[in-house]
């Protein structure tokens, strides 16, 4: 009986463990699909083998009838019947392991029907039994190895990869010691999954705040090592199916890095980093070739076992094949017609109803008739398997060719189907996409009410998944502007939507639109950075209110497609205006982009009437209400390519912007906490902790002015400073956690790039210290008050992207620090040590803003003929508090 059951395990275990490396998860195909809709870029993809029930035979007549009762259901696809049956069985007398063995059968079948979270209870409860049972224990390890799998894998089924890890972690190791290597084999699998969504793709990846445990022992701690090691141990033992699934992973693998390393020099491309841009694009061609390399070893074992394994070696084929420069249609098309014969002749499963959808969108624009015949079909196999999550995403998808199609009432019908069903099964991660497809259709059909009831469903569903998003997948922070931002900046749109001129703007429509600008504005900051740090600074941001400043004005700007759209919100009340600019966004961008680089070029004075020509645009049509309500104080909440330009270099044709106006920027309200955690702060006391670099960091040139710099800070406010070799990380941390540091003053190299991974401060000796790293270290004095001023001097953000100014504002934001002071390009002109001398000597009094201390500064220079060109000046920004 023991044998028996062994080998019905470890069955178990290895068709199981091929649907793992072969499946990430079935909701990464909704994400890729509807990621394809809106981007052409595709997630991974994988089928699925399904899972075989343990064979269980208790004592109990009725309840040996009962358990082959629910497993020749399963067999059959009848999942819910299964369940039926099983959960019947439990009611009645059975040993502690075949209660386990059940809910691990349930556990399969509620993972069959997409009810993910019933099958992680189902796996909870047996895992629990088989740690804490005593029958024999090379069969308990393994029964245990399995649950620990499965139970791995449905955290990732719900984004959850890092909660997962352990679980898989602890399975590797009880089959190593167990010495069962395809159990190991499909650990590692599973692992290297993991890893690989989280963006951990080889060691140089690492982030330990992202990803907790990184095992032990021979237990691989990246996605490229866990696949390499799961495909030796499958050519050792003369698996194909093994082999494939590991070929097919590690090619994911190289094939997501690869897109990474060329989102990465589009961004270099477009900051004018040429040697980075090179090089990026280098690494991506290497991992393009390196999964071309598997994917094709994968395919050519695949057709000794056809089925399944061969779908999926061919469909990742066909994924490079489509994004290379010049894709071989023929051979995609060959491909594409070797699956879908395959598929058809398959018995129904969730496997062939999203593969059925894949192929339809694939084939939606060249020919919607498939495409709607394939769909149909996709419908009808998931109803026939009543796997509610493959039907939602079926109907959903095919309710958006109808939309494509302009056929809005058969689109609407389908669409609220999908929606329906997501509800009912509590699939918020495709429930928003539906509610959004829902809202884009009701516009078009002119219904505005209905679609901005709709888009507010988008967005309450998406603020419910949030974290799942910004965790799931690293990857999902470059689909971020596709897949989610959309959401927002559509309801925005409509909101603000033209009224005629006779009927007064709807307040209430303006308030909506700023507290979703505001959403809009955390999701972007959480998605840049990939954690939840940013909700903390929200937290502690609640204790004060900016609105309540009489002193100070607010503007938000928010860029939409065919116009920009300014309010104004007045000093020390809810008072709201709005303006409507006539440019569309990337007319602006092309004004943005042209004003930043003249305003950077010192040899010029070109920048002046394209200065003047954005003041038209941004502030002219405000300067009657603030002459009238008078503000001391600008406070910008810019929107996209605005937030990389320096408001203070505006031109009104007679003065800057700064002349006029202290002017500060915050990425949101909600994360700006206007005081220090003190109310009796002294500025004039507060001690600095001051650090710089003079010498050469190739590619950086040396900064001769620092030294004068660091000097002159450290005689205005005291404190500690270390230059050049002695401004290290292990200095940096031991000092910050000692001391009671209020002014962090940094004058060193530092570059805001697109991404976290570029965004870096340079030590001393070479070294460079990540922008995750820095705001630990600040945020890491809980028993401390916290840093009132973070000064980043001779830094820089790219021209190009917009995305670089977020780590800039997000370093204040995360790190807790009230204020920053950061500069837009890089200038260490011996210009900026008189400026910021002067900001220093004006800060040190309390009755003084921070802001004003600014502008008295920038002032300075403006009234000096050798330093008023703003390129030496204006990029000097202030980010956060403003007081």
């Amino acid at each position: 009986m023991l044998t028996k059951l062994c080998r019905q395990v470890c069955s178990f275990v290895l068709i199981f463990a091929i649907g793992l490396l072969l499946c990430v998860k079935f909701d990464n195909l909704i994400d890729a699909a509807i990621d394809h809709l809106a981007s052409n870029k595709q997630n991974e993809h994988y089928g699925q083998v399904l899972a075989q029930p343990i064979s269980i035979s208790p004592r109990s007549p009725s309840s040996q009838n009962l358990l082959a009762q629910g497993i020749k259901l399963y067999r059959m696809g009848k999942y819910k019947a299964a369940i039926a049956r099983w959960e019947q069985a439990l009611a009645l007398p059975l040993t502690v392991k075949d209660k386990a063995d059940i809910h691990n059968n349930l556990a399969q079948a509620y993972r069959q029907i997409g009810q993910t979270e019933l099958a992680i209870a189902q796996w909870q409860q047996a895992i629990a039994i088989y740690r804490a049972d005593n029958f024999a224990r090379p069969t308990r390890d393994t029964l245990l190895a399995a649950a620990l799998i499965e139970q791995a894998q449905m955290y990732s089924d719900l984004g959850q990869d890092r909660n997962g890890i352990a679980f898989v972690q602890e399975a590797i190791a009880i089959a190593q010691r167990i010495q069962d290597r395809k159990l190991e084999a499909a650990g590692l699998g599973v692992l290297g999954n993991a890893y690989w969504r989280l963006g951990q793709y080889d060691g140089s990846d690492r982030d330990d705040d992202r990803i907790g445990d990184r095992g032990s022992n021979n237990i691989p701690a990246n996605a490229l090592d866990a696949h390499t090691a799961s495909l030796q141990i499958a050519r050792q033992l003369s698996d194909p199916t093994y082999a494939i699934a590991a070929l097919n992973n590690r090619g994911n693998t190289y094939f997501r890095r690869a897109e990474r390393y060329r989102w990465r020099a589009e961004a270099a491309d477009l900051a004018g980093e040429t040697k980075s841009h090179q090089r990026f694009r280098q690494l991506a061609e290497d991992d393009e070739r390196a999964a071309r390399q598997d994917y094709q070893a994968s395919v050519q074992l695949s057709h000794q076992i056809g089925g399944m394994p061969e779908v999926q070696a061919l469909l990742d084929l066909n994924q490079l094949l489509t994004r290379t420069a010049n894709p071989d249609r023929v051979a995609i098309q060959t491909n594409r017609d070797r699956i879908l014969s395959i598929v058809q002749a398959l018995p129904d499963s969730q496997d062939k109803a999203f593969i059925l959808t894949r192929l339809a969108m694939e084939l939606q624009q060249q020919n919607p008739n498939s495409s709607i015949q394939y769909l149909t079909q996709a419908i009808a196999t998931a109803r026939s398997i009543e796997h509610k999550r493959a039907e939602s995403f079926a109907l959903g998808s095919l309710g958006h060719v109808y939309e494509t199609l302009q056929q809005y009432d058969r689109a609407l019908d389908l669409t609220r189907q999908a929606q329906n069903i997501a509800q009912v099964v509590n699939a918020s991660d495709s429930l928003y996409r539906w509610q959004w497809q829902a809202g884009r259709i009701l516009k078009n059909t002119n219904e505005l009410e209905a679609a901005i009831s709709a888009y507010r469903g988008a967005i309450a569903t998406l603020q419910t998944i949030r974290s799942d998003l910004i965790s799931a997948d690293r990857e999902q922070q470059f689909n971020f502007r596709d897949s989610v931002e959309p959401v927002y900046r559509e309801l925005i749109d409509l909101l603000l939507s033209e009224v005629p001129s006779s009927i007064a703007p709807n307040p209430n429509r303006i308030n909506e639109a700023l507290n979703t600008l505001e959403l809009l504005k955390l999701a972007e900051l959480q998605n840049f950075f990939g954690d939840e740090c940013v909700q903390v600074a929200r937290d502690r941001a609640k204790a004060s209110n900016p609105l309540r400043d009489p002193k100070t004005a607010i503007i938000y700007s928010i860029v939409l497609d065919r116009h920009t759209v300014l309010v104004l919100r007045s000093p020390g009340t809810d008072r709201l205006k709005r303006y409507t600019v006539k440019i569309a966004a990337r007319d602006l961008r092309s004004q943005v982009d042209r004003l930043r680089q003249l305003l950077e070029n010192q040899a010029t004075e070109e920048y002046l009437p394209v200065a003047q020509q954005v003041y038209d645009l941004l502030i002219r049509p405000l300067e009657t209400d603030l002459a009238a309500i008078k503000p001391d104080t600008l406070v910008f909440i810019q929107d996209g390519d605005l937030r990389k330009l320096p408001m203070s270099a505006l031109h009104d044709g007679q003065k800057f912007s700064i002349e006029k106006y202290a002017i500060a920027t915050t990425p949101s309200l909600e994360l700006t906490a206007l005081t220090a955690p003190t109310s009796d702060r002294d500025r004039a006391q507060s001690r600095a902790l001051i650090l710089g670099v003079t010498a050469a960091s190739p590619p950086f040139a040396a900064l001769p002015n620092v030294a004068m710099e660091t000097s002159q800070v450290q005689q205005i406010m005291g404190g500690t400073a270390f230059i050049d070799t002695e401004f290290t990380l292990e200095r940096l941390t031991q000092h910050l956690r000692n001391e009671d540091y209020r002014i962090l003053h940094i004058a060193t190299h530092g570059k805001f790039g697109a991404s976290p991974a570029d965004t870096f401060l340079v030590g001393g000796n070479n070294t460079r210290i990540n922008i995750v790293e820095l705001d630990k270290l600040i945020g890491a004095r809980k028993y401390k008050q916290a840093i009132e001023l973070l000064t980043l001097s001779a830094c820089q953000t790219a021209t190009g992207d917009n995305r670089s100014t977020l780590g800039m504002a997000g370093i204040a934001v995360r790190s807790g620090a009230v204020s920053a002071i950061a500069t837009l390009w890089f200038i260490n002109d011996e210009s900026t040590v008189p400026l910021i001398a002067e900001f220093y000597q004006q800060f040190r009094h309390a009755n003084i803003t921070k802001a004003e201390a600014l502008r008295r500064a920038q002032m300075k220079l403006i009234s000096d003929r050798d330093y008023n060109h703003p390129a030496i000046w204006s990029p000097f920004i202030l980010i956060g508090s403003w007081l």
